[in-house]
């Protein structure tokens, strides 16, 4: 892999970016030749936004856009998606849950032209709350899309078409969801591969925003009826 963008959705992660960030960057100097971190700002109200400037200040492969409120998780990826500079593209999370060094094996398996590569987690690794709402969660998807896999892993290797970032509308956490039945609808391959993954305190995943996203994958199923819009 000669170049990549590596996008990462910021909200109040200033105890984690920083480490994050270093992590990132001391993998991706020694491993690809071209790459950009992209860091999206989704409205912080704490020090995330003066973190990732002193990245930015000293290193030019940083960027920081920033939102000026918080308008959800799925809106900050779509920023990113839209302002990469490479058509390959990491999404991860701001705490580093799944390890960078996760991009070995996923750029081994990568298919051509596009496609879609999905890390799958064990979910006894969570907390019971979060075990019995993920569980939930994914039998719902398998049952309104077919998807039969961990859709909320942090860990999204991909290279589609530019058109398909546009029509991404759930700004909240079912973004997942929303690209992958986006890919599956216009007969992208989706794959998955098990990773390592590092349970950090501070989840924002509550009962409300789990009530959220189940608001959030029945729109995601109205809108997906309507036959896709042509990629080219």
């Amino acid at each position: 892999m000669k170049e990549l963008s590596v996008v990462i959705p910021c909200y109040n992660e200033a105890p984690r970016i920083g480490m994050t960030l270093l992590s990132v960057l001391t993998y991706l100097d020694h491993h690809i030749p071209s790459y950009e971190v992209i860091c999206v700002n989704d409205g912080s109200t704490d020090a995330t936004d003066n973190i990732i400037s002193s990245f930015a200040t000293v290193n030019p492969k940083v960027r920081i856009y920033n939102h000026e409120r918080n308008y959800g998780k799925g809106a900050a990826v779509k920023t990113g998606l839209l302002i990469a500079k490479s058509d390959t593209i990491l999404i991860i999370d701001a705490d580093h849950s799944v390890p960078i060094t996760t991009l070995d094996t996923a750029l081994d398996m990568f298919p051509e032209p596009f496609g879609v590569i999905k890390g799958q987690r064990e979910p006894g690794e969570f907390p019971l709350f979060r075990r019995v709402t993920h569980r939930l969660y994914h039998a719902i998807v398998r049952l309104m899309f077919g998807l039969r896999m961990d859709t909320q892993c942090p860990f999204t290797l991909l290279r589609l078409p530019g058109k398909l970032y546009l029509d991404l509308q759930c700004d909240g956490f079912s973004y997942d969801v929303e690209l992958l039945v986006s890919a599956q609808q216009h007969g992208i391959t989706i794959g998955s591969l098990n990773v390592e993954y590092r349970q950090v305190k501070g989840s924002k995943v509550t009962f409300t925003k789990a009530a959220k996203m189940l608001i959030e994958l029945i729109d995601i199923k109205v809108r997906s009826i309507e036959e896709p819009t042509p990629l080219m």
